[in-house]
């Protein structure tokens, strides 16, 4: 009876070794320690997919705002450099008028073109300041779709490694269940044989 018991526990011993050696990686773990853990990588996994999409989405509408931007400095640039080049002529214009009333007209015109020609460069220096800001934000945008991208897949590794740990703590529950099972059966057999009347 001892030699029987004997060899079924080498037998269940060799079977938990070679499962164990099959996956040695992967560790055991409290089942609903690792179930909650996986609850909380899922949600944060949610929430980071979440974010990405915001900042891609945000990443989109300012290339389309820069876009736009860029075109309306086009547009400036030439239009300033003509301000400036009528400004230029209007003065030399205005220099050689002698009618008083038509030079008075002459230097409101002139007024009024430098006050354009400030205005364009205003708004030139403006539409430059966001295309630069712009253009960070884009930067800043892009590294955390990036470190949110990153988290997420170490998350996902994670759930992953959590689920084949569960699987392989279920798998060995059930081998010392099994084990402990087939003890308490030879238990009960060597206590009906000592009961047993010789």
């Amino acid at each position: 009876m001892k030699a029987k018991v004997t060899i079924i526990c080498i037998l269940l011993m060799t079977i938990a070794m070679s499962v164990s050696a099959a996956d040695a990686d992967i560790p055991f773990v409290d089942i609903a320690k690792a179930q909650d853990e996986i609850v909380v990588l899922n949600v944060e996994i949610e929430e980071l997919n979440a974010a990405t999409a915001e900042l891609t989405l945000e990443n989109r509408d300012l290339e389309s705002s820069i876009e736009g931007w860029q075109q309306k400095v086009f547009m400036i640039i030439p239009l300033l450099a003509k301000v400036k080049a009528k400004n230029g002529d209007l003065y030399q214009t205005n220099s050689q008028i002698i009618d008083p009333g038509m030079k008075l007209r002459g230097i409101e015109a002139l007024d009024r073109n430098k006050a354009l020609a400030n205005e364009l460069e205003d708004k030139q220096d403006e539409l430059e300041a966001m295309l630069v800001d712009a253009e960070k934000k884009i930067r800043v945008n892009s590294s955390l779709i990036t470190t949110n991208n990153r988290k997420a897949l170490r998350n996902k590794d994670r759930v992953t490694l959590l689920e084949a740990s569960i699987a392989k703590t279920e798998t060995q529950n059930a081998l010392v269940v099994d084990y402990i099972e087939s003890v308490e059966s030879f238990q009960a057999e060597a206590q009906d044989l000592l009961d047993a009347e010789l």
